[in-house]
């Protein structure tokens, strides 16, 4: 990660971050990495929605202080003053009139999230994320260009919707509709989409799906891959709706029909 530019660079020594992170409201290390701080730039009793927060992050071994040059991002910002979140969905788990930190685990092979509340670990959350992933994350928190191939964008979609990030999955969506998709990448897109309910996008990607149905045939293991109630369900969006008229039965309108009455 310290190969990666991210925010506003500044020589730092560890005694200027003491300076510099004197108002922080918390903050996560990455063991071999830095620390992860949100400082905030405002009163500690104002509301969460207009507290100037920034995110920094410091290279220990570089001795350099990354800092965003914007203030606090939506998911942040949007928290309510009294929510106690403990739902595994949630991203960053609020509690009464304290700010929230993610924490990176060290074992980036497993990329687990676990998000907790500040001075408090008593109900941690564990999320699934590849390392892509969180690099597109932490990217996003520091207002940098995203750069996803295909498949980090079927991932994000889920990720997103799991977070709270509106502006990921837009772009996540943006990367998907963009590309001209092949069977894989249909079946690939579809599944995400119905992990995360987001039943637009997948609509989509069922239409895709039967531009390229040879090519989805010609691939057993596309279909093989899905679950008993995931193959009713995409069979189910493959099927084009019938017009209405084709399956409602006529009812008679001649003079001489007389609907039977109870």
């Amino acid at each position: 990660m310290t190969d990666y530019c991210f925010g506003i660079e500044t020589p730092c020594t560890p005694l200027q971050l003491v300076k510099d992170t004197a108002d922080v409201f918390s903050k996560c290390t990455l063991p071999g990495v830095g620390h992860f701080y949100f400082v905030c730039k405002g009163q500690p009793d104002a509301p969460h929605n207009v507290v100037d927060v920034h995110l920094k992050f410091y290279d220990n071994k570089k001795q350099v202080l990354h800092s965003s040059s914007s203030r606090v991002f939506t998911a942040v910002r949007t928290l309510k003053k009294n929510t106690i979140a403990l739902d595994p969905y949630t991203f960053l788990v609020g509690e009464v009139d304290q700010w929230n930190y993610l924490f990176m685990s060290k074992d980036w092979s497993s990329s687990n999230f676990t998000s907790t509340g500040c001075g408090s670990n008593k109900h941690p959350v564990q999320l699934q994320a590849s390392y892509v992933i969180v690099e597109l994350i932490v990217r996003y928190f520091y207002g940098q260009p995203l750069e996803m191939t295909f498949e980090d964008a079927t991932h994000l979609i889920l990720v997103a919707q799991m977070y709270g990030l509106p502006e990921l999955q837009k772009q996540a969506t943006i990367k998907i509709r963009g590309e001209k998709m092949t069977g894989e990448q249909c079946v690939m897109a579809w599944k995400k989409c119905v992990e995360a309910n987001n039943d637009g996008l997948r609509q989509y990607c069922a239409c895709e799906m039967r531009k390229v149905m040879t090519d989805v045939l010609e691939s057993p293991a596309l279909y093989e891959s899905l679950s008993k109630d995931e193959l009713s369900l995409i069979l189910a969006d493959l099927c084009p709706p019938e017009k209405k008229e084709e399956i409602t039965p006529k009812v008679p309108t001649s003079a001489a029909f007389t609907p039977y009455r109870w």
